[in-house]
């Protein structure tokens, strides 16, 4: 009796340094510790919700979830604050699902710190939210990594990824049929320095601008992206960057995407750079097939190729007459 008390005491007492947290949906219990893999027949197994694992989690603790379907209460809302724990799923985005049930989103982080927690490896689907269906991201820099949005919705911006006053890391991931009654179909970032890196952003729709991703304010970027088939009601169907932002877009393809202004892109009082990029097969209702550069603007496109765009004005490139738009090194249609 006073080893098995001793054992427990033992798993119960903080530990100095890193440790896994693990969570099982079919296989945990949260009146478990969470520091087994594998339940020992004693107090030490899996817990079985995401939300349980990261109330217990401490800087730098990595949480593993299992593969499964994650649904309900402790799956979903799931508040993320501490600035260095890595959530991530055991072996993918394929075998590891949150579903939440269009009631909620999947996370919300929130942290003024430098540094940011990792989100790796979920399949995000059915979240439904004011800002953010899947992610929303307030005042925090958190990566996120492999990652599937998909099939979710926001009834103000954001309906994939909505970010404020943040400056998160987006890479690998694959952002897709997210639905926005605002801006940003797939992603939005108000004054937020979002770096987009190897992802696809396709077949999302926003009611106002932006189908594939909005930025308002700072300097985003988005390398070595496919932006397809997004459509807006407004202006900017797969990149809307207006109100001093300066997106830098570079070595991504930007194709098949639709709205009335800006069919490709939309850069609103932007000083843009867009370098190595190929914008074709965009459409435009009213003007700027593949890019509409409007409103002082001062935007440039470097060794770009714009073709085969469709606009009844300016089919490949349409320019306000208080902006400007440097072309060099650029085969256009």
């Amino acid at each position: 009796m006073f080893l098995r008390r001793l054992l427990l005491l033992v798993a119960l007492t903080p530990t100095c340094g890193a440790v896994t947290i693990y969570v099982d949906a079919t296989a945990g219990d949260d009146g478990w510790t969470g520091l087994c893999e594998i339940w020992d027949g004693g107090l030490c197994g899996p817990k079985q919700t995401i939300q349980a694992a990261i109330d217990i989690a401490l800087n730098e603790d990595v949480i593993q979830v299992a593969d499964g379907t994650y649904t309900g209460p402790g799956n979903r809302n799931l508040v993320l604050s501490q600035t260095t724990v890595t959530v991530r799923s055991k072996n993918g985005p394929e075998s590891c699902i949150i579903d939440c049930e269009h009631v909620a989103r999947a996370f919300l982080v929130s942290s003024a710190q430098p540094s940011g927690p990792v989100i790796e490896g979920f399949t995000i689907t059915n979240g439904l939210a004011a800002t953010g269906g899947a992610i929303s991201c307030e005042f925090a820099d958190p990566t996120i990594r492999n990652c599937i949005l998909t099939g979710n919705a926001a009834s103000g911006a954001g309906g994939g990824l909505y970010c404020n006053g943040s400056h998160p890391l987006v890479r690998d991931c694959q952002i897709t049929e997210n639905t926005s009654a605002g801006g940003g179909g797939g992603v939005y970032g108000y004054v937020s320095r979002v770096r987009i890196v190897n992802c696809t952003i396709a077949e999302n729709a926003a009611a106002g601008s932006g189908g594939g991703v909005f930025f308002l304010s700072n300097r985003p970027a988005i390398t070595n992206s496919r932006v397809t088939g997004n459509s807006a009601g407004t202006r900017g169907g797969g990149v809307y960057c207006g109100n001093g932002g300066s997106v830098a877009l570079a070595n991504c393809v930007i194709t098949g995407n639709e709205a009335d202004i800006g069919g490709g892109v939309q850069l609103n009082d932007s000083s843009s750079v867009l370098t190595n990029c190929t914008i074709s097969g965009n459409r435009a209702g009213a003007k700027g097939g593949g890019v509409s550069a409007d409103v002082r603007g001062g935007p440039r496109a470097e060794n770009c190729v714009l073709w085969a765009n469709e606009a009844p004005l300016g089919p490949q490139i349409s320019v306000d007459t208080e902006a400007t738009l440097t072309v060099s090194y650029t085969d256009a249609e």
